[in-house]
């Protein structure tokens, strides 16, 4: 007689493929998921390395030569964050203290105690009581050895796999960005070099149009149009112009002529002013050049 309400259970199962990570997702980003959640392997290898990365993020906590909390004569301190003198422990010197020396143990542990981290050394920290040469075995101290120098493996591990995925993440997110700049870049502006490439306008106009587009963000073909900026390439209106600045300079010809090559450049000057800067100056200087020959 009346339908059965849908069970709670797959209402909410719904729901849930809705989401992921806490992000709301597409369908086809959805089947994505999906798909790579029945790859088993991959898909508990990706939850491993994000557990994996969110612990190294507090690798000083974790791997440190400095202890993280230290009470001494009823006062707290952090090492791992402030950095202490010596005489802050009833030292002799000013530096900052060493706490794994045997001295500044014994300062602090008569007058209070010291929280260390799981393991007591830092990327760079030697250990110099190695019962053997380095590089050394695994030990209760140094649970995967050391290098050649001394140096804990497992802390170096934790703070080489932080920085190495940092720093593609960082690598990924500027390519990102500057992929996406230069895209949008040649977007918008890819259609004005487009223009000066096929000789539809010159590069003078070029700076004209480009104004234009920051001003009111117009596309650069619209411009164009628009504006009748197109380059004349016809070289029978270019020749009438030619013809005409020719016939009114007559001492400028005849100083060419005697040898002033520097003054094609005058020539071409005037038949772009005349055009308005519309005329193709390869063109331009190619008719000038047929035209002035004694």
């Amino acid at each position: 007689m009346f339908d059965a309400p849908d069970h709670p259970s797959t209402a909410q199962a719904a729901l849930k493929t809705e989401h992921f990570l806490g992000f709301r997702v597409t369908p086809i980003t959805r089947r994505r998921i999906e798909n790579f959640k029945r790859n088993r392997r991959g898909y508990v290898s990706f939850w491993i390395f994000l557990v994996i990365f969110f612990v190294t993020l507090f690798a000083e906590v974790i791997a440190n030569d400095k202890p993280l909390l230290v009470s001494f004569d009823g006062s707290l301190y952090v090492p791992a964050v402030i950095e202490y003198p010596e005489t802050a422990f009833g030292g002799e010197f000013q530096t900052e203290a060493d706490y794994r020396d045997e001295f500044v143990a014994e300062l602090i542990n008569e007058k209070g105690w010291m929280l260390w981290p799981p393991v007591r050394f830092s990327y760079d920290t030697v250990n110099y009581e190695l019962p053997v040469p380095a590089p050394a075995p695994p030990s209760a101290v140094n649970w995967l050895g050391t290098d050649d120098q001394g140096r804990d493996v497992v802390a170096r591990l934790i703070y080489g796999f932080r920085i190495s995925v940092l720093f593609g993440f960082v690598l990924t997110i500027i390519s990102a960005a500057v992929g996406v700049s230069v895209g949008a870049f040649q977007g918008f502006y890819g259609g004005l070099i487009d223009l000066i490439a096929d000789n539809t306008i010159s590069g003078k106009i070029a700076k004209d149009v480009l104004e234009i587009m920051f001003e009111s963000g117009q596309d650069a073909a619209a411009i164009v149009e628009e504006k009748g900026l197109k380059q004349v390439s016809d070289s029978g209106a270019i020749e009438g112009e030619i013809d005409t600045i020719i016939a009114a300079n007559p001492d400028k010809v005849a100083e060419f002529q005697s040898g002033k090559e520097k003054m094609i450049g005058w020539f071409v000057g005037q038949v772009m002013q005349a055009t308005k800067g519309k005329a193709n100056p390869q063109l331009v200087n190619q008719l000038l050049r047929d035209k002035l020959k004694p």
